[in-house]
């Protein structure tokens, strides 16, 4: 047996771009940043990693409109890789995320309120395609 599954918790590194797949179903791609801190030589060091992650369907107009740049995200799905050979038929490989579901995390604090919440969204019918 083989899982195939990505969790992801993150900033929204700019606004989501959308667009309109043949099928007529929406696509909407966008990068999250992920931190990592460690010592290195006992230094304390930030790595800073990019996900691209793309969803479509009913959760990807969902998350259109509520993901912004800098948005705190929890995103759950799977990497996908695609291999190509590019202009000197050199073979490259794609990996990024696909978006099953996504969770709007933020802070309550900053809008005057005493608790932290989470808004769920979800595809039951995301089509892998």
């Amino acid at each position: 047996m083989t899982i195939n599954k990505v969790i992801l918790i993150g900033r929204m590194a700019g606004r989501p771009q959308i667009t309109k797949r043949p099928d007529h179903e929406f696509e909407i791609t966008f990068f999250l940043i992920t931190d990592e801190v460690f010592k290195k030589g006992g230094v304390p060091t930030e790595h800073h990693e990019k996900h691209r992650v793309v969803m479509q369907g009913n959760v990807a107009v969902t998350a259109y409109k509520k993901l912004n740049e800098g948005s705190d995200v929890y995103i759950e799905g799977q990497m996908k890789t695609l291999a190509y050979k590019d202009a000197i038929s050199v073979k490259r490989y794609d990996t990024y995320i696909i978006g099953r579901s996504f969770e709007l995390l933020y802070d309550r604090y900053a809008a005057g309120k005493s608790s932290f919440s989470v808004i769920n969204h979800q595809n039951d019918s995301y089509n892998a395609g």
